[in-house]
């Protein structure tokens, strides 16, 4: 006797459809897309005296086969013993699998009763198989001679492990669990779940729903199903997605993590969800939402919607009359040849740590100059040619190639407008704007409020129509921005570096070491000769060389670096978040006495050494107040001094600025000091990299940075009051040194009734 074992299955396992449990001609069924091996399988061990399972010779009929000596021993997948005696084929199905191989199943019965079935080709779960012929055994020939045992194959199917499932013509519904698999399904409305895994799944024809489930899954129509249009509803899941949807009205969703999205013809929903994701609508009207994250938004052919909602956005409808919404913060809308008529919304919402700063880009555009009007704040048009936009709540303009033209007079909200390249016209509102003519000989008006006028290598000849001089503590009202402009030596510029002339008509001409120059219309060059009004900056900040106290003990400000910890004064110790650098160079010291540092002697205020800070840096006073060093040096105490002046400027200073969680008191050399305070001053003094690295360091302070917001409400509260100058002099001074020789270098700070005289009682002063 010999015995062999085929794993197979039960009628319970079969879903029928149009209901029902019989297979005949012409019927359709599937194995439930549930079946796992290691739960569902049944087990037969036959034991026979020759080599072919015997079949029934009647229809139902007990025992009328002619092999007597044949059995089985039937279990359940936990090892359950379930049947077992004389076993007989009952009747037989015939049908062919998606590879084009015919199956034959056979039905066991033990004494009349059902006992399970067994085939000669794995059926894989979920996949629709057709019956093209049944043998009952009715005509008592039909089964009475069976499959040999050799040709019977086991199911092995594990939703676990890794599958190549190959789907038929019919409805098919596969669920592959966990396991990188491979799954293509071919016509028929298909239901597909690629589970956990890195999938790779192709649907056909027949408007299919489709789940990567976990993983970085591929999606993608049936190669070769072009002329076909279905509308199939496609989920990427969790995980990095590739998604194409086919033809037809498609609704995809990307799900969580960073998916790319290309709903390709026809009118197509799709929703990128959280995560950075990419989407293409392609032909047809579609719906683009981004969903939660920095996102990319290509509308393409057709009237498409595009929603970036949260997150920094890219965005583009190409062509068509697209609608587009920003939505929250920083978003970037493009437009390219021929974009059409187009509808743009950028949105005022913020997310946590965002920024509303959203952008018109026209830099794809190569048909001619593109005008901008702004018809109030942050609201206009945009014209150019046969294209056009209306725009609302955007805060940003950058131009094409060619000669723009952007009038933003009746903004008040303060913009920021780059002309890219060409001749353009820039015309700044009454707020603060930030313009940029860009390459090409460009014409700047920036407008009432104080602007910023940027120039970099290669931005051409520039003429400033209406820069404002005026002094407003110690910087002038308009600001030009040199930070991208370089010497010969591919360093930054310097005063030394400017050359003023006279440009004929009686106006300053600026010009620059690469031949980039600025003429300010309507200004002498006598006015601007003077290094100290091109450099007319006050900043905060420390002198390279003083040690700050941490917990590992004294550091020189310029060996700390973010990460770090350091001490302060009415708290555990905080992390440097940021530190920003700024080189003055010895020209500036000497033409500009307000950009020198200020020494204050060893021991004067607590201080174990001497310390140098800036003169608009405050310092801890007794009384818990601050006080400017500055302020301190000009009442002319000895203990605070101007350094570095003119006999002594020859290798300039390198300032630092130290941005902690909040604002708090360093100690440096033992003398209480102020953190950065990124206040206006502050701000101001920083060029276009230090404050995006700012923001990279704390998202907080972007409103504050871009948009002008109270650094209170973004920052927290400043560490204490300052005094104002008006309120020090040197007889107060001494009496401070004299208190603070009496103090700990851990507090600089006594009561106010017994260091402060009641002329100082008012309040203090940030500014």
């Amino acid at each position: 006797m010999t015995i062999w074992t085929v794993q197979g299955l039960y009628g319970a396992q079969f879903q029928v459809e149009g209901g029902g449990s019989t297979l005949w001609p012409g019927a359709q069924f599937k194995v439930d897309p549930a079946w796992d091996y290691s739960t569902s399988r049944r087990t037969f061990v036959f034991t026979d005296d020759d080599t072919s399972l015997s079949g029934d010779s009647n229809f139902m009929a007990d025992e009328y086969g002619n092999d007597s000596t044949q059995s089985v021993a039937v279990y359940d997948a936990s090892g359950a013993l379930l049947y077992s005696g004389r076993v007989y084929v009952e009747w037989s199905s015939t049908f062919t699998d998606p590879s084009g191989a015919v199956v034959h199943m056979f039905t066991l019965e033990i004494g009349g009763t059902i006992i399970g079935e067994v085939t000669t080709s794995p059926l894989t779960p979920g996949v629709t198989y057709h019956v093209s012929g049944v043998n009952d055994g009715m005509s008592g020939a039909d089964v009475s001679s069976g499959p040999l045992y050799s040709a019977l194959a086991s199911m092995t199917f594990d939703p676990d492990l890794v599958n190549v499932i190959q789907g038929g013509a019919y409805n098919d519904s596969i669920a592959a669990g966990a396991g990188n698999d491979t799954i293509a399904t071919e016509g028929g409305a298909d239901t597909i779940d690629g589970g956990a895994g890195n999938d790779s799944i192709t649907f056909g024809t027949g408007g299919d729903c489709v789940h990567g489930g976990l993983g970085d899954d591929y999606i993608d129509d049936y190669v070769g199903t072009t002329g076909y249009v279905w509308n199939d509803t496609l989920f990427g899941d969790a995980g990095n997605d590739t998604i194409w949807a086919g033809s037809g009205n498609d609704l995809v969703d990307g799900g969580a993590d960073n998916d790319s999205i290309l709903g390709e013809d026809g009118n197509d929903t799709l929703l990128g969800g959280t995560g950075a994701d990419t989407i293409q609508g392609c032909a047809g009207d579609d719906s683009l939402d981004g969903g939660a994250g920095v996102d990319m938004l290509l509308g393409g052919a057709g009237q498409d919607t595009l929603h970036g909602c949260d997150g920094a956005d890219l965005l583009a409808g190409n062509g068509g009359n697209d609608l587009i919404y920003g939505e929250a913060d920083a978003d970037r809308i493009y437009f390219e040849t021929d974009w059409g008529r187009d509808t743009v919304f950028g949105g005022a919402t913020t997310t946590a740590g965002g920024v509303d700063y959203d952008v018109l880009d026209f830099s794809y555009d190569t048909l001619g100059g593109v005008l901008v009007t702004f018809t109030g704040s942050e609201d206009g048009t945009a014209t150019q040619g046969a294209n056009s936009v209306s725009f609302d709540n955007i805060e940003g303009i950058y131009g094409s190639n060619l000669a723009d033209t952007v009038n933003a007079a009746a903004d008040a909200s303060g913009l920021t407008i780059d002309g890219a390249g060409g001749d353009d016209s820039l015309i700044g509102g009454s707020g603060a704007d930030v313009l940029s003519g860009g390459s090409g000989d460009d014409t700047l008006s920036g407008g009432a409020g104080a602007d910023t006028i940027v120039m970099a290598d290669g931005a051409g000849n520039d003429f400033i129509t209406d820069f404002n001089l005026s002094l407003n503590g110690g910087l002038t009202a308009d600001q030009l921005d040199v930070t991208e402009l370089h010497d010969g030596s591919d360093s930054p510029v310097t005063v030394r570096d400017v050359t003023v002339t006279d440009d004929g008509l009686g106006n300053a001409r600026l010009t620059f070491p690469d031949g980039t120059s600025v003429t300010l219309v309507g200004i002498a060059p006598a006015t601007v000769q003077a290094p100290g009004m091109l450099h007319a900056m006050g900043v905060p900040c420390l002198v390279a060389g003083s040690r700050v106290a941490t917990p590992r003990g004294p550091v020189p400000v310029e060996a700390l670096r973010p990460g770090d910890l350091v001490t302060v004064r009415d708290g555990p110790p905080l992390p440097v978040l940021w530190i920003g650098t700024r080189r003055v160079g010895a020209a500036q010291l000497a033409a500009d006495p307000q950009l020198r540092p200020v020494e204050i002697g060893a021991g004067r205020l607590g201080n174990a050494a001497p310390v140098r800070l800036s003169a608009l840096h405050g310092i801890a006073v007794p009384g818990g107040f601050l006080a400017r060093a500055g302020h301190l040096a000009a009442t002319g105490w000895g203990g605070a001094r101007v350094r570095l002046g003119r006999s002594r400027a020859r290798g300039g200073v390198l300032y630092l600025h130290l941005l902690l969680p909040r604002h708090a008191l360093l100690s440096v050399e033992g003398l209480w000091v102020e953190s950065f305070w990124p206040g206006p001053i502050g701000i101001a003094a920083l060029d276009l990299a230090a404050k995006a690295t700012l923001i990279r360091a704390l998202p907080a302070l972007a409103g504050v940075v871009w948009a002008g917001e109270p650094v209170q409400k973004a920052y927290g509260p400043p560490a204490g009051k300052f005094l104002r100058r008006c309120q020090i002099d040197r007889a107060l001074c001494a009496n401070w040194s004299h208190i603070s020789r009496d103090l700990t270098h851990s507090d600089g700070f006594v009561t106010e009734a017994a260091a402060t005289r009641t002329a100082f009682t008012g309040k203090g002063n940030r500014g």
